[in-house]
């Protein structure tokens, strides 16, 4: 009990005092203040913490995890990683350990595309043979070199292109390029590594086709107007033709330049030629020609070359007939004048 007197005078007894009671440790109200902090809210809650608590310790004894060490590690990683860190800053490599493990990453990395580059011409070569296996099987005479456009000339209306291939793979001029479709154009001009090739749509081309539907022959060729369509022209009709829209033709292999069966296209349409009473067929190939880049050079195939050039065979037989005369003359002396008579056909068979 404190005891408060007041400044002012005496007052009443049980005014001059003031109960101080909640102040003090000790006496009859310390029983009390523990019987108002059990039935408070602050006793409840540290009860409830303290049941969890258990309830945890004994969970934590029953599974055999030590929540209490996991609690601690998530505590004490990240200062770990801080640390480790740090020491790893105060522990950096040099500038030579810096250059040798940069050439070993190039290296490396040089390997990586020497093999993804092996892997896609692999790929390439072997999805071309898959496309052609049909070729083959239906023509197991044909021999192939395949071939890339490795360039194009921009200034060439016709499309034509180089291919990666040349004389050291077997191409030789005018060997026929084609495609699982039909053939797309010729070989024009050959290096050791390369070739050029002057498609279909070109006027330099020249291909006899029939007509599978109706058996019409013809002769395919380029036409400048066509070309900027992609297209080209059967000429050389009968004037008595049933050639119709979406006939299909191929080559005929007359010249041996071009094996027999090859398709070349599909017929749009029959025009009037201007200017004469002939037609001709618009055609239009099967492959889009601007835009080709895997292709086929046929370098061998039966029947190849077959029949000759007239002018070479007339050459040929003129020199057969000159070594006959000289041979007959060294044989026989027949008089001035039918020596004469006998040169004759010779002169005659030279013009």
């Amino acid at each position: 009990m404190v005891l408060l007197r007041r400044a002012g005078g005496d007052l009443p007894l049980a005014r001059h005092f003031i109960l101080a009671a909640p102040f003090c440790s000790g006496g009859p109200w310390k029983g009390m203040r523990m019987k108002e902090f059990i039935k408070g809210r602050s006793f409840k809650i540290l009860l409830a913490s303290v049941l969890i608590l258990m309830g945890l310790l004994l969970f934590t004894a029953a599974s055999g995890n030590n929540w209490l060490a996991s609690l601690f590690g998530f505590v004490t990683t990240p200062m770990q990683q801080l640390s480790s860190g740090a020491v790893e800053g105060a522990t950096q490599p040099t500038y030579e350990e810096l250059q040798a493990q940069n050439e070993e990453y190039r290296q490396q990395l040089e390997t990586m595309i020497n093999r993804t580059i092996d892997y896609y011409d692999i790929k390439k070569t072997s999805e071309q043979y898959r496309q052609y296996l049909g070729i083959k099987e239906q023509n197991p005479d044909l021999e192939f070199v395949a071939g890339s456009v490795i360039q194009r000339d921009p200034s060439d209306p016709f499309y034509g292109f180089t291919l990666d291939q040349g004389s050291q793979a077997g191409v030789e001029v005018n060997d026929p390029v084609i495609t699982n479709l039909g053939v797309i154009g010729w070989v024009s001009e050959v290096g050791s590594t390369y070739c050029k090739v002057r498609t279909v749509l070109s006027p330099d081309t020249n291909i006899g086709v029939v007509d599978t539907r109706t058996n019409d022959g013809g002769v395919v060729t380029g036409d400048a107007a066509l070309a900027q369509e992609g297209k080209m022209k059967m000429v050389m009709l009968a004037a008595k033709n049933d050639i119709q829209k979406d006939d299909i033709v191929v080559t005929t292999g007359v010249g041996g330049m071009y094996p027999k069966g090859l398709a070349l296209g599909v017929v749009e349409e029959v025009r009037q030629d201007e200017g004469s009473t002939s037609q001709y067929a618009v055609i239009k190939p099967y492959d889009d020609i601007a835009e080709l880049r895997d292709v086929l050079i046929v370098v061998g195939f039966s029947g190849q070359y077959d029949i000759l050039d007239p002018r070479q065979s007339g050459e040929d037989l003129t020199q057969d007939d000159a070594s006959s005369q000289e041979s007959s003359s060294s044989e026989a002396a027949p008089d001035a004048s039918s020596s004469a008579a006998e040169s004759q056909p010779s002169s005659a068979a030279q013009e």
